[in-house]
């Protein structure tokens, strides 16, 4: 198309080269725009769903913590798990772990990529269920 334009309007040869490394340089962000469209129509039916759960959840009681908590304690008592690592064909053990989290406390998960930040957090609200140990809450198992 530039080069057809060129038949109707006197372009210097250096502008035109200008246009043309603009153009070829542009190629790959303009594609990678293009791909994301649909990208962008799935995510805005996801973040439409995601206001509808939340919309069915009930309300949450304001205020301090220790009067919104519906627990008095969290027990970890020698809590293991073991998860396979496929990049490294290796299996990673978190634990065994004995810790007690209360209402008002706070707490800092710290440490390097793969130390088992996530995969404690997980096995604390029961996605990972622990291979060894318990987790008790207020008590109960």
């Amino acid at each position: 198309m530039l080069f057809v334009l060129t038949r109707y309007v006197s372009v210097d040869a250096h502008v035109m080269s200008g246009y043309a490394m603009i153009f070829l340089y542009m190629i790959m962000p303009i594609e990678g725009v293009l791909s994301a469209i649909p990208s962008l129509g799935t995510a805005r039916v996801a973040l439409a769903r995601i206001e509808q759960v939340n919309a069915e959840l009930p309300v949450e009681a304001t205020g301090p913590m220790s009067e919104a908590a519906s627990f008095s304690s969290i027990v970890l008592d020698g809590v293991t798990h073991r998860s396979f690592r496929e990049k490294e064909n290796d299996v990673f053990t978190l634990g065994p772990l004995s810790l007690r989290f209360v209402p008002d406390e706070l707490v800092y998960l710290i440490g390097g990529n793969g130390s088992g930040k996530t995969t404690l957090a997980k096995s604390i609200v029961g996605l990972y269920a622990p291979e060894q140990g318990r987790i008790l809450l207020d008590g109960k198992k």
